[in-house]
């Protein structure tokens, strides 16, 4: 249970709020940080092995539970946002 309390600490800290922090899930943030690795939708889909739909929906899911955009497009590049 301690290592939820700080999630949520670390969250609000950071200006989301605890209901957008309990609704986050370790699948959603592994998926964002192959994206923001690689740039590239299709180049995370190749590494994780799915399909983009799954990794766009599961982004867009994490980006409505934050309320914030996590990337930006950048010709045909994703950069994440500040």
């Amino acid at each position: 249970m301690k290592h939820k309390e700080n999630s949520i600490l670390w969250g609000v800290y950071f200006g989301f709020n605890e209901s957008a922090i309990s609704m986050l899930n370790y699948r959603q943030l592994h998926y964002f940080w192959v994206v923001a690795k690689t740039g590239s939708i299709v180049r995370a889909c190749e590494q994780l092995n799915l399909t983009a739909q799954t990794v766009s929906g599961q982004i867009s899911l994490l980006e409505a539970a934050l309320g914030v955009d996590l990337f930006q497009r950048v010709g045909r590049r994703l950069e994440m946002t500040e």
